[in-house]
Order: C-alpha cells, then sequence, then structure tokens
C-alpha cells in the first residue's frame, strides 16, 4: 500500500467510515458507542435496535457514556428502571469528566431512591385503603361515578418486599446522590430535597434543609424543583409564606425549560385565564407540546375540549 493511502480516521463522517466500524468489532469501547449512538438515531427500527446491541456492547464493559444512554433507552423507550439500575451500575465513573460521573451517581441514586420511596407510598395508600375498607360513603361514590375512565385511580399491586431489601435501596441510593452533589449535580439536590422533605424524619432541620437544596437547584433552572417549589409557594407549605406570584413564576421558568409538567399547568392556567391574562392560544400551544412530550394529562384536556362544543 502506497505512504499516500494511510487509512486516518476521518473527522468529517459520522461513523469516522470503516476505520470506526474496525475498531468497534475489535473491542474498542469508544467507537462501539459511536456507532451505537450513530444508528440510535437512524429513523429505522433494525437500525436503532443494532444500535442498541452496540450500545450494550461497550456498557457491559463500563464505558461510562454507553452506560448512561442505554440506562435511558431502557427509562425511556421500555420503562424498565430494573435494566437501567443494572446497567448504571456498571459503569467506570473514574474519568476525569465530572460532569459525566455526575449524572450517572444523579441517575443511579435517583431511581433507586424511586423504589425506596415508591414502596413507601404503597404503604401509605395501603393504609388509607384499610381505614376506608369498609366501605365509601355515597358522596365518593357519586364523585368516582363521575370521573372519566382514563382519570379513574389505578388498582395497586401489593409490593412484596422485605424490609432488609427496602433499606438496601436507601443505603445504595443516597451515597450515590452525596456523590453527585459533590460534582454539583442540580438532580442530586432536587432527589434529596425531597427525600428530606417527605421521607425522613419530620424534623425541622430536615424540611429546612430540604427547602435549602429545592432552592438551590431551582436557581439553577432545574425544572423539577421549580414544579416542586411552585408548589409550595402557591399553598404555603412547610413553613414557607404562601405566594402565588412567585409559584407562577417558578412554573414559567420550569416550562421554558422544557418540563412538560410545567408546560401543561402554565398552558391549562393561561388557557383558563387564572394567575394570568387569559390566553387560549397561548395555553393551548403549551398544553400540545406536553402532551406531544408524552403527558397524559395534557392529552386528556385536548381530548377533553375537541369533544366540547364551543
Amino acid at each position: 500500500m502506497p505512504k499516500s493511502t494511510k487509512i486516518t480516521p476521518l473527522s468529517t463522517g459520522p461513523l469516522d467510515t470503516l476505520y470506526t466500524y474496525m475498531l468497534a468489532v475489535f473491542g474498542n469501547l469508544n467507537s462501539q458507542h459511536k456507532i451505537g449512538m450513530h444508528l440510535s438515531r437512524v429513523e429505522n427500527l433494525e437500525a436503532q435496535e443494532s444500535g442498541v446491541v452496540w450500545l450494550s456492547r461497550a456498557a457491559l464493559k463500563g464505558h461510562p457514556n454507553s452506560c448512561l444512554e442505554l440506562a435511558l433507552h431502557y427509562i425511556n423507550n421500555c420503562s424498565d428502571t430494573d435494566k437501567a439500575i443494572e446497567i448504571l451500575r456498571l459503569a467506570n465513573t473514574d474519568t476525569t469528566d465530572t460532569n459525566l460521573t455526575g449524572q450517572i451517581h444523579a441517575l443511579l441514586g435517583q431511581l433507586l431512591l424511586g423504589k425506596y420511596t415508591d414502596v413507601i407510598d404503597h404503604r401509605k395508600f395501603e393504609k388509607q385503603t384499610q381505614i376506608k375498607k369498609k366501605g365509601q360513603d355515597a358522596l365518593d361514590k357519586y364523585i368516582q361515578s363521575l370521573m372519566p375512565k382514563k382519570a379513574k385511580p389505578k388498582k395497586v399491586t401489593s409490593l412484596n418486599i422485605s424490609e432488609k431489601q427496602l433499606s438496601a435501596y436507601l443505603d445504595e441510593a443516597l451515597p450515590n446522590l452525596y456523590q453527585a452533589q459533590k460534582l454539583k449535580h442540580p438532580m442530586a439536590n432536587h432527589a434529596l430535597a425531597v427525600y428530606l422533605i417527605q421521607y425522613s424524619k419530620r424534623e425541622k432541620a430536615n424540611t429546612s434543609k430540604g427547602l435549602d437544596l429545592l432552592h438551590s437547584s431551582a436557581n439553577e433552572g432545574f425544572a423539577p424543583s421549580c414544579q416542586v417549589l411552585a408548589g409550595i409557594y402557591e399553598n404555603g407549605l412547610y413553613g414557607v409564606t404562601q405566594n402565588i406570584r412567585r409559584g407562577l413564576e417558578l412554573r414559567v421558568t420550569a416550562a421554558k425549560k422544557g418540563s412538560k409538567e410545567a408546560q401543561y399547568t402554565l398552558g391549562y392556567l393561561l388557557y383558563n385565564g387564572q394567575g394570568f391574562e387569559e390566553n387560549k392560544d397561548m395555553g393551548l400551544e403549551l398544553i400540545k407540546e406536553s402532551a406531544f412530550k408524552g403527558n397524559n394529562e395534557a392529552a386528556v384536556f385536548l381530548d377533553t375540549i375537541k369533544h366540547t362544543p364551543s
């Protein structure tokens, strides 16, 4: 082969052509990740499935970017948080990319904490159900009969889990969140705030610390924290002075950041002229955007007004 035809990576092509593929086949994790990401963005189901295969190869070897992308795939496309947790646990976080490391620790911590809080919430639900087990009053039954089928409460399946496993979720979640917090990741502050306010011992110090963390991540524009704080201000919860205007400001911030929940809430308020001057067009636009992103409440609202005589 003439020296002038030496094979080198091409920076202009999406896959660095054959060179990248060859490296991937021979086990180069960065190349496997690159191919996986490229294929996963192609609008073809077979290509996307191949992309997942390549990402899986790299993730199983601990490639942090692949672990994160694959975990997000399982969360967003398969609703499989167990698989996402399994993949994130494989990630090699011994890297100089502190942003990536922070994302991995924050997401893993959030998912594990979610496992813990789901059980706690379920137990609270069961306790409330036991109180009313001997019969609903007539008003409750009447209100439930008026609810559309889509909105009727779902039957909750009992979660059979030992106290040991429940504690294990929390014991693994918190160190991951603390690590992400050190790396300045707002999701960690948000998750820890919700835990301190709603699930830890109901002590004033925990609530105060939780509110501080919520403010910190909201000040960074983290949409979920903006949403939670908005509800706290609007209802004057946890010792916070009621301030509806501040709550609305936070919802606007969250909507601008792309939160589908905030877009629906803000759109609904604008559509109905609650807290803002009525603007049905802008409100409807926000609700449509929220529905497009998968918000079920927004989809039900759009379906309702579609079949409501003007």
